[in-house]
């Protein structure tokens, strides 16, 4: 079997379609039409498959490739996006359209070229968004470009098709509706850079995750932040939409998914949200997380593994994805679910609400199969020929020219001429008694060499293999002395605290004043910022100012005249990249064992660091310098506690000292379980037994006693070296002890048998008692209440004569009448059942009783 991801020669770039904008699930739109709800919602998922030189259609019910299109010519291929009845794959400055009813290449359209643009699928569209250029391109035929006005941060479409921007210059945050053509920013709806927007529900957001913090924007603009979460103060990487009505928040260590509570926001939001689901992870790096309709899916590139979970956090999947997992591409559907493409497009593993995952096998579902009826989007599953591309036009001419004097010189910067086709090669500029080209990717040059005083008009023209493009000219501009020259040289320290310091020399002003300079700062991931001083030759500049931790800048310093004139830009400072201090090192836990503690600990977000070491302390012990993360403390006194700190050390990754980190604590004793010695066992007193114990604790702390007999616990408590004595035993039983002791550490080994049986029941107490027995007439009484006295006598002495004296209780005749003698058996009883020997009793109302010996029976009522 073929494996799910092939190993890429030559890797591109992962980017992932993950905003809210791939609509998620049909919408009802202002008439509420059911034809409306359809429409919006893009069933399914086109990928390019560049080694069948094909765009496939992924069925995301049936788990099939069901359409195939035959596509020739492309240079870089990728991202695809569809509407209603047309896709577009993006290539190198053009949009191939094709349709998605008869599967066929019907034009190309012009799109802008030098960066890779966000797609979003949404209502008036597709869309792509050009994030450093600030242009958003709504497709079609032909395609409507709209300018922004300033790069973005990050960019949403609600579902019902309204287009949401964060300005990169300001962070306020600008709506495009479906009807308009111009974006709408209001001052008052503003973010931070920190944070970015989402779609929930059927609504915008914009959530913040180093507050914690969700804002839904709504008619009347943006409401009040609301707390759905913990704050994370390295920040997060966020779901572009929730599912389900949570949205997933990955923390910037990677160690935890947070999905925060978003069912409110259709409810109103005068509601509470609930309390976040979090999800603790094994630490490492992750793609950000992509929501289906019911559940989130994360790449974790570490580990090369697809997990899904669901909305109260319970794991669904884990899907083995062979490395490089950066490779992958994820993708959220129309329908609500999630698509993983391999970077060649043969293998998509699809995503469902459920967190269930199956595999695509692109060119291989397709080939000798025909899928089932359900599955189209195309009549035919047969498939097209390849089709012939527009052939490569010149390029058109260079955008928005500028040209700014300088001393003997001028600055040239531009905008991208369209490709029309084929990748721009050159730039070739052109001027009064010279002439310059650079490569396709510049966008500025400096001519040197000019007159002071005479005015110049350049032209720049593009090139591609078809040819030269139309010419951009400038407006005529006058190189001047007046103009200062720039700094000498501009240097550049990380400071360890997230920020950067450039200094420079002053810059001559050629006998004017110096009033001021700006700094840029252009990064290693092609994105740059600025700073304006109003003075001094320094400059200090963080992430508040656009710098991102752990890129890499080279900064430049442009000086500026009290005429408003500015100098050329000066050379490229040194490379820095920001650092600030790591966080504190996650889940740090501290074992106690014998003598020894044993420290384990993850990695932190080392902020745009390189980690030197971690610094381990203990209250009271030495320091340690570790390179991994697990530590230990041997030779310590056990049971006395420690104080544990743990923090990474870090130094900048171009330059800069070394900076400590936050610290974790812990606290722990090192110990052993006890031990037990059972010395003796014995019985002691009435269905009782008394154990010696010898215990040795080893400085552990409290010993709990288990006293163990026939098998069984039968006692339990706090125990030292002492007597244990347990009552409540059987009689005349035979025990066998056994003790075991325990304490925070665990239980020790159990002790040896011991012995003993409990007393034998004691004899029951002598008795004697008197009852009526039979009617007997005698002298003297003959009325019908005479009879016999029956006497009962046991356990009195055995084989004992005694004289058994029978005594009246009668008023005015008491005393005792009647004695015989009778001796007991080999148990001591001896019963006189109406005895013809013996008493008889026949006064109705008085006592009767008999004495046996010293021993007296009940007196009985006749």
């Amino acid at each position: 079997m073929r494996t799910l991801f092939r190993k890429l020669r030559n890797p591109r770039t992962l980017w992932a379609l993950c905003l809210a904008a791939l609509v998620a699930v049909p919408l009802l739109f202002a008439n509420g039409s059911p034809t409306e709800r359809l429409d919006f919602s893009q069933a399914g998922h086109w990928v390019y498959n560049e080694v069948d030189k094909a765009i496939f259609h992924i069925h995301g019910g049936s788990k099939k490739a069901d359409a195939r299109i035959r596509i020739s010519g492309v240079e870089q291929g990728g991202l695809i996006v569809q509407g209603d009845a047309n896709g577009y794959m993006v290539d190198n400055g053009q949009a191939i359209v094709f349709g998605k009813s008869d599967l066929r290449v019907s034009t190309t359209v012009q799109v802008p070229t030098g960066e890779q643009p966000l797609g979003l699928e949404a209502p008036a569209g597709p869309f792509l968004v050009y994030k450093q250029l600030g242009t958003l391109v709504q497709l079609g035929v032909p395609p409507t470009t709209i300018q922004i006005g300033s790069p973005v941060r990050s960019a949403v479409a609600t579902r019902d098709g309204v287009i949401w921007v964060q300005r990169a210059d300001s962070d306020v945050l600008c709506s495009l509706d479906r009807a308009a053509r111009s974006f709408r920013c209001d001052e008052k709806n503003r973010g931070t850079s920190r944070g970015s927007l989402v779609s929930v529900g059927r609504q915008a957001g914009f959530i913040d995750p180093t507050q914690g913090t969700l804002t839904v924007i709504g008619e009347q603009g943006i409401g009040k932040p609301v707390t759905v979460m913990r704050p994370l103060s390295g920040g997060g990487q966020v779901a572009a939409t929730d599912g389900a009505g949570r949205l997933a928040v990955l923390d910037s260590a990677g160690s935890r998914l947070i999905l925060a509570d978003t069912s409110w926001v259709e409810r109103g939001t005068s509601q509470s949200p609930a309390s976040p689901v979090e999800v603790a992870l094994k630490a490492g790096q992750y793609a950000p997380p992509v929501a289906t309709d019911g559940s989130v899916a994360l790449l974790d590139k570490t580990r090369s593994q697809l997990l899904t979970f669901q909305g109260n956090g319970e794991s669904k999947s884990t899907v083995k994805v062979p490395a490089p997992a950066d490779s992958a591409r994820l993708t959220r559907g129309g329908d609500g679910r999630v698509y993983v493409d391999d970077s060649r497009g043969e293998h998509t593993l699809v995503v469902d609400t459920d967190g269930k995952v199956t595999s695509v096998n692109a060119s291989g579902d397709m080939a000798g199969s025909t899928p089932s009826a359900s599955a189209s989007p195309s009549p035919s599953l047969k498939p097209s020929p390849a089709p012939n591309l527009k052939p490569a036009n010149p390029p058109g001419a260079p955008r928005a020219l500028t040209a700014r004097p300088g001393n003997a010189s001028v600055v040239l910067s531009w905008q991208s001429a369209l490709a029309n086709g084929a990748a721009i090669t050159e730039y070739q500029i052109t001027w009064p008694g010279g002439s310059a080209s650079v490569r396709g990717n510049r966008r500025t040059e400096t001519v040197d060499g000019l007159a002071n005083g005479t005015a110049y008009t350049f032209q720049i023209v593009a090139v591609n293999r078809a040819g030269r493009g139309q010419a951009a000219t400038s407006v005529p501009v006058t190189p001047s002395s007046e103009v200062p020259s720039p700094p000498a040289r501009v240097t550049a320290t990380a400071n360890g605290d997230g920020t950067v310091t450039a200094n420079w020399p002053a810059a001559n002003g050629e006998g004017h004043t110096i009033i001021g300079y700006t700094v840029t700062a252009g990064g290693s991931d092609g994105g740059s910022a600025s700073f304006n001083t109003t003075g001094g030759t320094t400059a200090t500049m963080g992430t508040g100012d656009g710098l991102t931790l752990g890129i890499t800048y080279t900064f430049s310093v442009v000086a500026t005249n009290e005429l408003g004139l500015s100098s050329r830009s000066s050379g490229q400072s040194n490379g820095v990249a920001p650092y600030g201090p790591a966080a504190a090192p996650p889940g740090l836990r501290a074992t106690g064992t014998d003598a020894t503690v044993d420290l384990i600990w993850g990695e932190p977000d080392l902020r745009g660091g390189d980690l030197v070491h971690y610094l381990v302390s203990g209250s009271g012990l030495p320091d340690q310098t570790i390179s991994g993360t697990t530590a230990r403390y041997a030779g310590l006194t056990n049971g006395q506690s420690h104080t544990f700190t743990v923090h990474a050390v870090t130094r900048g990754r171009a330059g800069g000292g070394q900076v400590n980190g936050a610290d974790a604590s812990a606290n722990a004793a090192p110990g052993i379980p006890p031990s037990v010695v059972l010395d003796s066992a014995r019985a002691n007193g009435d269905r009782q037994g008394t154990m010696h114990v010898t215990v040795n604790d080893h400085n552990s702390g409290p010993v709990t006693c288990q006293v163990i007999m026939n098998g069984a616990e039968r006692w339990r408590g706090g125990c030292g070296t002492q007597d244990i004595t347990i009552g409540g035993l059987e009689y005349a039983t035979d025990y066998q002890v056994q003790v075991q002791v325990g304490n925070a550490y665990g239980y020790g080994s159990i002790s040896g048998f011991q012995s003993f049986r409990t007393n034998n029941p004691p004899p029951p107490p002598p008795s004697v008692s008197v009852s009526r027995g039979a009617r007997h007439n005698v002298t003297g009484c003959a009325g019908a209440a005479c009879a016999n006295v029956n006497v009962n006598a046991r356990n009195l002495p055995a084989n004992t004569r005694f004289d058994v004296t029978c005594v009246s209780g009668k008023a005015g005749d008491s005393g005792p009448y009647w004695t015989v003698q009778r001796t007991t058996d080999g148990n001591g009883n001896f019963d006189i059942v109406n005895g013809s020997d013996f008493c008889i009793f026949g006064y109705t109302g008085s006592d009767v009783w008999v004495t046996v010996g010293p021993y007296e029976s009940n007196h009985y009522r006749w």
